[in-house]
């Protein structure tokens, strides 16, 4: 065996110090490089709404709108974020531009405003572009017009709906430009329909009708909109729900003249023609709870799938996911219920290109992963995290 010279020990040494410090640099990249700056842009950031009381009274109170890191591959979220302090986000709509509009539920009429944020995706940030009244009480629900020139806040508690123009450039709210539209009348149910409560309110694919879901009239109202001034025109009633149900929130079959509408009251599921003129009439109603459920619960949020073939629905109180299964006609039927991995789940995003659905459980205190199969059903994952009073989760744009 040959003796090894100097020289080669020499050499053996500097490679060995060359390597180490090639793992010290990457390891201090590594440590350096937050959950949000992983490489090959491997993580989803979300946006949560929050229900908040202020002052706090504990941790688990929220405070505004937070940003939770999403890792499909690893199938892990990072702690919540606190983005902007603000009083109980209720939901978000995103423009293609990279904007936030969202309503914000203050303690009074004042206070209840539409704010308009841009998001930077390199600084993880939102910044204010404006804020103006939401016209109304307890705004709980904002779509943006199919060309985003409008925006639409469906206002719960005093029962109408504010429509504004958008500014082209920026895309701030032009406050002079505001339209209401109110509702009147009642339901049988006494404590929850004393009077109209617009909960949802959304253009067609065409943007030349506006549709408003009231949960206290049971009622879904009709506005013909012209795309050219913007002028909102007169009501038409476009649909009757049963007495009661108790109509949140409604969803276009995206091929098919077929809505669905969601009753929280009753929690049922509609399944509506959407007739030429605009109209809607029913072709079928099935529950969203296994059949030998008998507790209290309200339904929340319904999305269907980009294959049309699966319709997912949220149940509080029972605390889980409807899935109802699409045939090509638009038919449906209830393929199974999954538990919602906590409870109280409001809302709920669908990130299909992961098989993964995340769910907002606002009295558990926490963000629950559900894998989607491949034939959209659901199973349960024991992946979760804190996130303080979720009410609501949307993907933001990564660039």
């Amino acid at each position: 065996m040959k003796t090894t010279t100097r020289t080669q020990q020499y050499i053996f040494g500097l490679c060995i110090l060359l390597c180490l410090s090639l793992c010290l640099v990457y390891l201090n990249r590594s440590a350096d490089t937050p959950p949000e700056r992983l490489p090959g842009g491997s993580s989803v950031s979300l946006l949560l709404g929050s229900f908040t009381v202020h002052p706090a009274k504990n941790e688990q109170d929220g405070q505004g709108a937070y940003l939770v890191e999403f890792s499909p591959h690893l199938r892990q979220f990072s702690e919540p974020r606190l983005l902007t302090s603000a009083p109980n986000p209720s939901y978000f709509a995103l423009s293609e531009a990279g904007r936030v509009y969202s309503v914000f539920r203050g303690a009074d009429e004042e206070s209840d405003t539409l704010n308009v944020f841009s998001w930077h995706a390199q600084q993880r940030a939102l910044s204010p572009i404006s804020s103006v009244p939401a016209a109304g009480r307890s705004p709980c629900y904002v779509a943006l017009h199919p060309d985003e020139t409008h925006v639409v806040v469906a206002n719960y508690q005093s029962g109408n709906v504010s429509v504004y123009a958008l500014n082209p450039s920026s895309g701030a709210v032009k406050v002079d430009s505001r339209q209401l539209i109110a509702h009147s009348g009642r339901g049988p149910h006494q404590s929850r329909q004393a009077s109209a409560h617009a909960h949802w309110a959304q253009w067609n694919a065409a943007g030349n009708k506006l549709y408003v879901v009231d949960l206290g009239i049971d009622k879904v109202m009709m506005y013909p909109f012209d795309r050219q001034t913007g002028e909102v025109g007169a009501a038409e009633v476009a649909y009757t729900a049963q007495p009661g149900a108790g109509p949140r929130h409604m969803a276009f079959h995206p091929t098919l003249a077929r809505a669905y509408l969601l009753n929280e009251l009753n929690s049922t599921l509609t399944a509506l023609k959407v007739e030429k003129n605009g109209r809607l009439k029913k072709v079928a109603t099935l529950s969203t709870l296994p059949q030998q459920y008998r507790g209290p619960n309200q339904a929340a949020h319904i999305e269907i799938n980009r294959a049309s073939t699966a319709i997912y629905t949220s149940n509080r109180g029972h605390n889980s996911i409807a899935v109802f299964q699409l045939d090509p006609s638009g038919a449906m039927r209830l393929k199974h219920t999954v538990g919602s991995g906590g409870l109280w789940p409001r809302h709920f995003l669908l990130l299909e290109q992961y098989q993964a659905m995340v769910v907002a459980n606002v009295r558990s205190n926490n963000l629950a992963l559900l894998n989607i199969e491949d034939d959209g059903g659901l199973t349960n994952t024991e992946v979760s995290t804190f996130a303080p009073k979720p009410n609501f989760v949307t993907a933001l744009r990564a660039n």
